[in-house]
């Protein structure tokens, strides 16, 4: 199947990405100045969405950036005077580069979480206004985003979670995870949008995400599907057919599946959603950039020494299941498009660790997330 592209403007982010020789300049004496890898990449001339490494002393990311264009031409790839590398066979261009690390990229303290778990509530009567929301997905989808956030309108938003009802605040109850999480803000951004002429009065949201999940984890006999099965019935019996089911997944994918693969899998998992009795339309996002480092190796030499040809295969494999998750989401009438995640501002995601939001990501993912599911 072709690639489909979409251009990315990252506003002022190019001319970041080339402040390295800059950076080497003024601190050619402090080698172990701490950098953020960064990657621009595109395809036939047209940008990708841009994407960000690890953070690393400043010595180490030159040292992987003259290796790599040493490499390029072994594997057949062009090298360009600004320091990029061609693949002609599809047309995918990588530039390496970095931006100073601190203060923005630095991975922020991981603040404790109480013991004690939310107190449950008992919401108001939900009516015709009210937006019930269901969600399931990866790490997107779960409490890992930098910077917790409670829902402003406590009174007109909640979350319900087996059996009860809690406050729409992170980390939200039925996610996996401990930190931060869009779908509170969501709640807040949702509320008094219009949908079918009327504006939103309450949000609802259920959510049994779990991170580092293939789409193969939740199709029917994945190792995800009886919690998904289980948390969507009680949902449903609790609080009534959602009004928007939102599948955010993609990332753990990249290179595991094709287009068609995936697409495959998607079918199941919307066929095993309906044999359930929830007729509710789906919202897929677009989501497939993640270098997350591994939680056992927080100096992840996989991920630091990335190969040329692992940058190119990379962004092909993002192309294929960007183009599997856009024709999800118009498959049918019961089909939506969900937001495209990786076109927001890789600086809005960086973080220190290449895949999660930090507060202003998870801002523009919640105002994303809104506006598909409003449409």
């Amino acid at each position: 199947m072709a690639f489909l592209t979409r251009r990315l403007v990252l506003g002022g982010a190019a001319a970041l990405f080339g402040t390295s020789a800059v950076l080497r300049k003024a601190h050619a004496s402090n080698d172990n100045i701490n950098v953020l890898q960064t990657v621009t990449a595109s395809i036939s001339g047209v940008a990708l969405p841009s994407s960000t490494g690890q953070i690393i002393p400043l010595r180490l990311a030159e040292e992987v950036i003259a290796t790599n264009q040493n490499l390029a031409p072994k594997f057949g790839y062009r090298v360009e005077q600004d320091g990029s590398f061609i693949d002609p066979a599809s047309g995918v261009s990588i530039r390496q580069g970095y931006v100073p690390a601190a203060p923005n990229y630095v991975i922020p303290p991981h603040q404790a979480l109480e013991e004690a778990r939310p107190q449950p509530i008992e919401p108001d009567a939900f009516d015709e206004d009210t937006l019930k929301l269901f969600v399931w997905g990866q790490s997107l989808a779960s409490n890992h985003g930098y910077g917790r956030y409670a829902a402003r309108n406590a009174d007109r938003t909640c979350v319900y979670s087996s059996g009860n009802f809690y406050p729409c605040s992170d980390p939200i109850v039925g996610a996996e995870g401990d930190r931060g999480s869009v779908w509170s803000r969501v709640a807040d951004s949702i509320l008094g949008r219009t949908i079918n002429h009327s504006p939103v009065s309450q949000v609802v949201i259920g959510c049994c995400a779990q991170g580092s999940t293939s789409i193969n984890d939740w199709i029917p006999g994945g190792s995800e599907a009886p919690r998904l099965i289980r948390c969507l019935s009680d949902y449903i019996a609790a609080v009534g057919q959602p009004t928007h089911l939102a599948y955010s997944q993609g990332e753990s994918d990249v290179n595991i599946l094709s287009t068609e693969q995936w697409l495959d899998r998607w079918r199941a998992m919307h066929a095993g959603i309906r044999n359930l009795g929830c007729v509710s339309k789906i919202w897929t996002s677009i989501e497939t950039i993640c270098n997350v480092r591994t939680a056992a190796d927080p100096f992840d030499e996989d991920v630091i020494r990335r190969l040329p040809n692992s940058y190119v295969q990379i962004e092909i494999g993002r192309q294929n299941i960007r183009a599997a998750q856009r024709i999800a989401g118009i498959l049918g009438p019961d089909t939506r498009p969900g937001p495209n995640l990786d076109l927001i501002d890789w600086r809005l995601r960086a973080c220190g660790d290449g895949c999660h939001f930090g507060e202003r990501g998870l801002s523009a993912a919640a105002g994303a997330w809104a506006t598909a599911l409003t449409n």
